[in-house]
């Protein structure tokens, strides 16, 4: 016999006998499918005293006479009769006081009836992805946004440039905060390590036009702070190690040091009748450290 295209009803043949209980059967399925709600989406075997008219969505697993019928939308007119699911097919149902969307494949929850698909843990903090095969986005990204804004959950970013705008803070304890390296690396080539509970301190680096120079400069909660520069192990702190070191005051070259010259200078000596130049040893035997000074 003839359906129809959509949701199965037998349509009326020529010169039918008993034409009412097909025209009966369609309205029937129209009641169960038109405005109707279901009533529960969870249960695998057919209830014992069925309502009449009263629309289910079939679970995984089904027996008795919903066996081979999962995702399927039945309701009893006598006999239990089944409507196939179409993708797109939205219904409401009704002790889960959700609406819920055919995939294709399965029902699955819609935030709100707003066309936002919920993943299957429900997880209200789950942000939103857009999925082509089901047209519609999906909360199932995996990453979570909490009611303070910490997002959990990230993956690794995408090959290529990324692009970060504004001021970003990371805070941690741990003794890798921010880790730079490959994927999978067990030796980043940069580690930042904020294990120190109390930790006050920082490095600030700041770009300059061409030819400006790197600012490194040390932050700290209190008025004067170093930089500590190590080598690992016998390994050795080297200071460009392409070419020749010239090390500033105040803007002004007091050392300059190059495979064939070392040159040490004074920027400005001003009325002060003292030493240039000095080197200061350890005391030695009987002698003071004042005793050893020499000046240049």
């Amino acid at each position: 016999m003839t359906t129809t295209s959509n949701l199965g009803i037998t349509l009326v043949e020529q010169a039918q006998a008993q034409k009412e209980v097909t025209i009966n059967q369609a309205l029937t399925a129209l009641d169960a499918m038109v405005g109707n709600a279901v009533a529960d989406k969870d249960l695998a075997t057919p209830p014992g005293s069925p309502t009449p008219g009263i629309l289910y969505i079939i679970a995984a697993s089904p027996t008795g006479a919903w066996s081979g019928k999962a995702t399927y939308l039945t309701y009893f007119d006598q006999i239990w009769r089944f409507i196939t699911p179409l993708t797109g097919m939205k219904v409401w149902v009704r002790d889960e006081l959700l609406n819920y969307q055919f995939n294709g494949t399965a029902w699955v929850a819609i935030s709100g009836g707003g066309g936002i698909t919920a993943p299957g843990t429900t997880t209200s903090t789950a942000l939103v992805r857009w999925n082509s095969t089901i047209g519609a986005a999906v909360s199932n990204s995996g990453i979570l946004v909490d009611a303070s804004n910490n997002v959990s959950g990230m993956g690794t970013l995408a090959s290529g440039n990324q692009t970060i705008a504004g001021t970003q803070v990371l805070t941690s304890t741990s003794s890798a905060a921010l880790a730079v390296g490959a994927n999978g690396s067990t030796n980043p080539a940069l580690i930042v390590d904020a294990s120190t509970a109390s930790s006050a301190t920082g490095v600030t680096i700041k770009s300059a036009a061409a030819g400006g120079g790197v600012a490194l400069t040390a932050t700290s909660s209190g008025t004067n702070e170093n930089i500590i520069i190590n080598g690992k192990g016998t390994g050795n702190a080297i200071l460009n190690s392409g070419g020749s070191s010239i090390l500033q005051v105040s803007s002004s070259s007091v050392y300059t040091a190059s495979l064939s010259s070392t040159l040490m200078q004074a920027v400005f000596r001003g009325s002060n009748p003292g030493t240039t130049f000095w080197m200061a040893g350890v005391g030695a035997n009987a002698l003071t450290v004042s005793t050893e000074y020499h000046g240049f």
